[in-house]
């Protein structure tokens, strides 16, 4: 169960990441 919640975890981290590049490009 562990190593599922941290494989979900990392491609969110990334897209969060991405999200507040983007964000901070545009701002």
């Amino acid at each position: 169960m562990k190593v599922l919640l941290n494989e979900m975890r990392k491609p969110l981290l990334k897209v969060i990441f991405l999200l507040l590049l983007t964000s901070v490009g545009v701002v």
